[in-house]
């Protein structure tokens, strides 16, 4: 499979299950908006970002470490499936009891009580699921990923809201929950064992190779996790769920956008692994471009989104949840500074320069932390977006930083910025149209931002010689 194919199959696969999933996932939490209401959203999103949290946790952040190794030497994938599977048994075991622990610490309500611990069972299944998925993922296979993401999201949907419309409340949701992340375990690890059938023997090689890169890599994931969870802690902390419930809703819908970004940087990792020691000047190129339309796409989004936010909020939830709107407004923007996060993440990764991925997420969760405490009390939903936004351009810088520094520079010139006059004059067109259909006020508006770039000749002959040259690769 040639470069060009890998990785647009590979992003395809991925986002299009991903997006599609989150499609289904904002279904699934509208019915739940519209059953148990903004407290109860807020509960169970409580309860969920703890377990995004002590997820990662779990998983010593050994992910990328295997991914690179195993892209490189693929006749060692059985023996690390089968290494990964025993350490990811008993780290989920253990993280298990800390996520209990902290849940009695924070002293929640009592059914966020309950519902934290159902959930937080979920951490078992979702250790297979991860370890069979980081074995497909080193082998350029995340179209079966997606389909076992696919099968998880469709049985949660389907189940959850049978559940809610036969008159249960939020602990059987949790339940549901839990079931999804059992079906997509079964299903990914079924793949994976074709590929690389787990050698369950312990490895004590193999086992010290992967401890010695821990503190690094689960410092990362720690970081990082705690980036991702800790606004809704923080707001259902200093707020209360309701306000939870507001910037859940708003997430939902930014987190599609997040999903393409994320798809996209895990197809070029493997891809990236290969050329960090062979070809550095294709490498060089693939990045950069990267990077250009990357943030030409976020940046129309984000835009587009913030004009028709008053829309959109009513359009999927319904009016009651109107609050929602000018945390969307505000959380929206994170996507632009993110969106590069991923590619620049895993540049670093490849050439084995992990530390700065790790400075760039402690930067980023510390910066995080720090603007919650300062913002939530006298903004809640809004001000946890704002606090998430300011994270990200954190985030982005010290990525940015490290790459330009140790690996690659980029010239920012005059000529750059055009298409930021594009974004501007697109949504002038997009608010002129807000009162019309708002398929056809999105649609007309990325019509025009297409044919600004065409005319401003920002795609050029040379970038699609590269296309073609990577077609060859």
């Amino acid at each position: 499979m040639s470069m060009l194919r890998s990785i647009i199959t590979n992003t395809a696969a991925r986002s299009g299950a991903e997006i599609a999933n989150r499609l289904g996932s904002a279904v699934f939490w509208v019915f739940v908006a519209r059953y148990v209401g903004a407290a109860g959203l807020g509960s169970i999103a409580f309860a969920m970002s703890l377990f995004t949290l002590f997820e990662i946790l779990a998983t010593m952040g050994l992910g990328s470490a295997v991914i690179r190794d195993v892209a490189k030497q693929k006749n060692r994938a059985g023996l690390y499936f089968g290494q990964t599977l025993l350490l990811g048994l008993a780290s989920s075991l253990v993280v298990f009891g800390l996520l209990i622990a902290t849940v009695l610490l924070l002293k929640p309500n009592v059914e966020t009580l309950k519902i934290s611990f159902i959930i937080g069972l979920s951490l078992i299944p979702a250790m297979a699921f991860y370890w069979s998925r980081t074995i497909l993922w080193a082998q350029e296979k995340l179209s079966c990923v997606a389909i076992s993401r696919s099968f998880e999201n469709m049985f949660k949907v389907a189940a959850g809201i049978l559940v809610l419309v036969s008159g249960y409340g939020i602990l059987h949701v949790a339940i549901v929950f839990l079931l999804s992340k059992c079906v997509s375990a079964i299903v990914c690890f079924s793949y994976a064992a074709r590929t690389a059938k787990p050698v369950l023997k312990v490895n004590v090689g193999v086992l010290r190779h992967l401890l010695a890169q821990v503190p690094t890599f689960s410092l990362i994931a720690i970081f990082n996790g705690i980036f991702w969870s800790t606004t809704v802690i923080l707001l259902t902390k200093l707020g209360n769920e309701t306000q939870a419930g507001y910037f859940s809703a708003a997430y939902k819908l930014v987190d599609m956008c997040i999903a393409l970004t994320l798809s996209y940087g895990q197809a070029l990792f493997p891809i990236t692994s290969r050329l960090s020691s062979s070809r550095v000047a294709l490498l060089d190129e693939l990045y950069k471009k990267s990077l250009k339309y990357l943030m030409l796409l976020t940046i129309a989004l984000a835009s587009a989104t913030t004009v028709l936010a008053d829309k959109i909020v009513p359009f999927i939830y319904g009016p009651y949840l109107m609050d929602a709107v000018p945390v969307l407004r505000m959380l929206v923007w994170i996507i632009v500074p993110f969106s590069a996060v991923p590619v620049l993440a895993y540049l670093l990764l490849s050439h084995h320069l992990q530390k700065y991925d790790l400075l760039a997420n402690f930067v980023a969760a510390v910066g995080l932390v720090m603007f919650s405490i300062l913002l939530i009390p006298q903004y809640l939903a809004v001000g946890a977006a704002a606090a998430l936004l300011i994270g990200c351009v954190l985030f982005f810088t010290a990525e940015i930083y490290s790459v330009q520094k140790w690996l690659y520079k980029i010239k920012v010139r005059t000529i750059h910025l055009v298409p930021l006059f594009g974004v501007v004059i697109m949504s002038y067109f997009i608010f002129y149209l807000r009162n019309e259909s708002l398929f056809l006020s999105t649609f007309a508006g990325g019509i025009f931002y297409l044919i600004f770039l065409w005319l401003t000749k920002t795609i050029t002959d040379n970038e699609i010689r590269f296309v073609k040259q990577l077609r060859s690769a």
